[in-house]
């Protein structure tokens, strides 16, 4: 049997998940449909070129 049925653990990856999409539902909860959306875009849009950056300076190394 699956042991992760057993014991009703939930992975510490998938909790991190719960967790992140909670705290994206806290910060847009009382926006409209459009500045939500437009919000969400623009948070994501940042993390996109953070991740770039990172990356390209992690492959120069």
């Amino acid at each position: 049997m699956n042991k992760l049925k057993e014991t009703r653990q939930v992975p510490q990856a998938q909790q991190e998940v719960w967790n992140l999409k909670q705290n994206l539902y806290e910060e847009i909860k009382n926006m409209n449909t459009t500045d939500g959306l437009n919000y969400l875009l623009e948070k994501g849009r940042k993390a996109a070129l953070r991740n770039n950056l990172h990356f390209q300076v992690n492959q120069r190394a």
